[in-house]
């Protein structure tokens, strides 16, 4: 019996991760920009409240490539789809785990605001990220946000080298600012 927990623990982190490549990098002690309304008892999970929105930065990773390994699980003979995607040369993914929650607004949260914007002042938009969902993890709605609550992963293509990395959005009365990296 504990043989069989062990493999689906084991299964269940692999879909977690979900990525894999050569330059995997991923931050679990965010630094922020602005002081967080509050934090939770994990050092990754930090909520900023802004515009009647509760945001809740859960950290990142970033990776040339991103794949999802097959993999048989035991009895149950359950497997994981084979999926691969690798970013454009010089570049890398940068996927940012959020939850968003609206609260007390009158405003729709719009992907085309939500800028990811790096220490040399270049400006990245959200990807067509739907291959996230392949890679066996959560994604968030490609569609604007006008209510109740979500969580996943949305995803920007970088520069490869790309430091100081910084997730913005300006509501109507306010600017929201979370440091990524």
């Amino acid at each position: 019996m504990f043989k069989k927990i062990a493999l689906l623990a084991a299964a269940g982190m692999l879909l977690l991760t979900g990525c894999g490549g050569n330059d995997n990098r991923a931050e679990d002690n965010p630094t922020t920009v602005d002081e967080p309304t509050a934090a939770s008892d994990s050092t990754k999970n930090v909520s900023y409240e802004a515009s009647g929105w509760e945001i809740t930065y859960e950290g990142y990773l970033i990776d040339t490539s991103l794949q999802n390994a097959s993999t048989v699980l035991g009895y149950a003979e359950v497997e994981t789809a084979d999926f691969s995607k690798t970013a454009e040369e010089g570049k890398a993914f940068c996927l940012i785990k959020l939850k968003l929650k609206k609260s007390n607004s009158n405003e729709t949260l719009k992907w085309d605001k939500l800028m990811l914007i790096d220490a040399d002042g270049s400006e990245y938009e959200r990807m067509e990220d739907s291959f996230i969902s392949d890679l066996g993890m959560n994604r968030l709605p490609g569609t604007d946000l006008n209510f109740g609550e979500n969580e996943g992963w949305i995803c920007y293509e970088v520069d490869e080298n790309a430091v100081g990395l910084t997730l913005n959005y300006t509501f109507e009365e306010e600017a929201l600012s979370i440091r990524i990296n």
